[in-house]
């Protein structure tokens, strides 16, 4: 009669086989291929994604609170792209009215109609890798985020061959963006805490798809510390969209909306933890029935 611990072994041979094999390739590939250095896949990623002046995003933002991930809240939010360089969001609601703006190296928020001393957050970095469509611009941007563009390898990543820009792979103890080897897509952007090295986010570029010959991802998930905190679901886009200028003007935003006068800096700044506590706090507090 056969013995029931010989027979379970042929699949882990398997796997034991299949999971070395698939070492031996990725080595075999690395050494036989010519890896291309960063500045250069960021010339070919940027290349590829070009394809409009301006670009609108209607999306849904779910964010988890890893205490009760069962009570998920969820928000729309409105973004404006009006590239290379210049981006808003606007998150609106019965209870709450929040614009952020980016121009070139200057930023302003507005909270119901008053400006705040709120810096932008980590987690919405996201759309750095979308709105800079210069390699320049892109390549200064991944530096001054210490990924270091000097350093890049072949990596894979969920059965697809990636340029992993700004590490050896498999290290993943530092900054480093992950880039589709074939379509030149980025895919993944680990953001290690300069402040804090062990605080990390990851952002995951998600069911990229084209629309009037621009491609944007349409799934993009946020995870701090190895635990998913956000997930973004576009519902829809309109490519080279009308958008006026004054909508990125901060100067005049600056006039409009006077100072929140209640606000206060914090004297050190908060941790990954903390922010994401914080925000998810205050936005079950304006947006919560």
């Amino acid at each position: 009669m056969p013995d029931r611990t010989s027979r379970s072994c042929p699949k882990q041979l398997c796997l034991l086989i299949a999971a070395a094999a698939l070492t031996v390739l990725l080595s075999a590939f690395s050494v036989h291929s010519h890896v291309l250095d960063g500045p250069h896949v960021l010339e070919l990623m940027t290349r590829n994604l070009a394809g409009a002046k301006t670009l609108r995003v209607d999306q849904q933002v779910t964010l988890v609170d890893s205490a009760t991930p069962e009570n998920e809240l969820v928000i729309r939010e409105i973004l404006s792209y009006f590239f290379p360089d210049r981006f808003r969001s606007d998150t609106r609601n019965a209870q709450i009215v929040r614009i952020f703006v980016q121009s070139g190296r200057e930023t302003i928020t507005i909270v119901d109609g008053y400006r705040t001393e709120d810096r932008e957050s980590r987690f919405d970095r996201y759309k750095d890798l979308l709105l800079y469509r210069s390699r320049s611009a892109l390549h200064k941007m991944l530096l001054s985020s210490d990924v270091d563009t000097g350093t890049t390898s072949l990596g894979i990543f969920e059965d697809r061959l990636v340029y992993v820009i700004g590490a050896d792979y498999p290290d993943e103890s530092v900054s480093q963006v992950w880039v589709d080897k074939e379509s030149l897509l980025p895919l993944r952007w680990i953001n290690v805490s300069s402040d804090e090295p062990n605080e990390r986010i990851d952002f995951f570029y998600r069911d990229w798809q084209k629309k009037d010959n621009l491609w944007y991802p349409v799934r993009i998930e946020t995870q701090h510390q190895g635990r998913p905190i956000r997930r973004i679901d576009v519902l829809g886009l309109s490519v080279d969209a009308d958008l006026q200028s004054d909508l990125f003007d901060i100067a005049q935003l600056v006039r409009n909306f006077p100072p929140e006068e209640s606000a206060a800096t914090p004297a050190v700044p908060e941790s990954d933890m903390d922010e994401v506590q914080r925000a998810i706090e205050q936005f079950q507090q304006k947006f919560e029935n």
